[in-house]
C-alpha cells in the first residue's frame, strides 16, 4: 500500500477500501461543479455547469479506489470524464479516434466496436465508423483503461494530463485548463472533512 492511500483512509480514520468508498463518494460530491471550456464567449454564452451523473459518481470512486492514490485518481478520472465528454458513455470523438466518457483510443475502449459495413449508413448508431455496445460494467471498464493511460504518461511526462491530453510530454491549452481544475478538486479534497 502506497503513503498516499494510507494518509488519506488514517485521515478519515478509515482502513479499508470498503469504509473509504462512502466518503471518496461524499468527497467528490462536494466538490464544486465542474464548467465547460468549450461553451465560453465568443463561441457560447459562457462556461456552463457539466452535470455529475451518480452513476459515474459510483465509477470513478470504485476506479479510484483500485489505485495506489484513491484521491489524485479520483480526481483525474473527474476532470476528464467532465471535459473529455460530459461523463457520457458513448461519446465517439476526435473524428472517431477517441471513445467513451474519458476519451481514450477507440481499440482499446470498452464498450465499443467498428461498425459493419451495414451499420456505416446509419449515423443512428453508427458515429466515424464505431459503434456503442456498453452494458453494466462498462463505465468501470472505461475508467480502468483511463488510469492505465494515465499512468502510462505519469511514467513519461511531468504531469499525467500531459500526454492524456496530447499524446506527448508537454504541457498544451487544454492540458493547462484540465490541470486547473485538478489543482481546484484537490485542494477541495485536502480541505474535506467526512461527516
Amino acid at each position: 500500500m502506497k503513503i498516499a492511500a494510507l494518509v488519506f483512509w488514517l485521515a478519515l480514520g478509515l482502513f479499508n477500501n470498503a469504509e473509504a468508498k462512502p466518503a471518496l463518494t461524499q468527497m467528490v460530491t462536494s466538490f464544486t461543479q465542474l464548467r465547460d471550456y468549450e461553451q465560453a464567449p465568443p463561441k457560447g454564452p459562457g462556461r456552463q455547469p457539466i452535470p455529475r451523473p451518480q452513476a459515474m459518481i459510483e465509477v470513478i470512486t470504485t476506479a479510484a479506489l483500485e489505485t495506489d492514490d484513491p484521491v489524485h485518481y479520483l480526481v483525474y478520472l473527474d476532470v476528464l470524464g467532465a471535459h473529455e465528454s460530459g461523463y457520457k458513455l458513448s461519446l465517439v470523438g476526435d473524428h472517431g479516434s477517441a471513445c467513451g466518457a474519458f476519451q481514450t483510443l477507440c481499440p482499446k475502449t470498452p464498450g465499443f466496436r467498428p461498425c459493419t459495413e451495414q451499420e456505416e449508413a446509419d449515423e443512428s448508431t453508427c458515429h466515424f465508423g464505431w459503434r456503442f455496445i456498453g452494458g453494466p460494467g462498462t463505465g468501470l471498464a472505461q475508467a480502468r483503461v483511463a488510469i492505465a493511460e494515465l499512468k502510462k504518461w505519469a511514467a513519461q511526462c511531468d504531469h499525467p494530463l500531459w500526454g492524456y491530453a496530447s499524446g506527448a510530454c508537454r504541457e498544451t491549452p487544454t492540458a493547462h485548463k484540465y490541470m486547473l481544475d485538478v489543482d481546484a478538486e484537490l485542494t477541495a479534497a485536502s480541505t474535506f472533512v467526512s461527516p
